[in-house]
């Protein structure tokens, strides 16, 4: 899809711009103007029929103490899918050859995507946004890149 002039061609530079909740996410491709949608990641929440690890001593109609292994089926979920994420951004700005990466991501998932990044993506991250993005359009992502970024478009007038 095209970019609308008035938004950042991304004429120079390849960039990622990728976008992540708790169990999905999107990356994009921005160059010479032109956006396009390269790879999508979700992650199934698991159903359990019930709470698996999770024990309780009893006796006479009380309860003494309660005990887990239990893990909470968000933590691992949100664990699973942030060494998802960071797998594929490596490979994504390996393939591609990317530039820059622009993230969106909502700040309880913010750390622990981040401790799973290479260095190799670290060094690329060009910009961190914080929220939920998700069910943004691509063209809505780079108006909000535009905004972060305040950087004036110049564009060469006909003469």
């Amino acid at each position: 899809m095209k970019i609308p002039i008035e938004l950042p061609q991304f004429d120079k530079r390849r960039a990622c711009i990728a976008v992540f909740g708790k169990s999905i996410g999107i990356c994009y491709l921005a160059y010479q103007g032109e956006v396009k949608k390269i790879s999508q990641i979700k992650e199934i929440k698991p159903k359990y029929s019930d709470r698996e690890g999770f024990f309780a001593r009893s006796g006479k109609g009380r309860v003494y103490g309660t005990g887990s292994v239990y893990e909470s089926k968000n933590d691992a979920l949100i664990r699973r899918f942030s060494r998802r994420v960071a797998d594929k951004l490596e490979e994504i700005a390996k393939k591609k050859k990317i530039d820059d990466i622009y993230l969106f991501e909502p700040a309880y998932v913010t750390n622990r995507n981040s401790e799973h990044f290479s260095p190799f993506v670290k060094r690329r991250i060009r910009m961190h946004v914080v929220g939920n993005y998700t069910k943004h359009h691509s063209l809505q992502l780079i108006k909000e890149i535009n905004r972060k970024l305040k950087v004036p478009i110049i564009r060469a007038s006909k003469v």
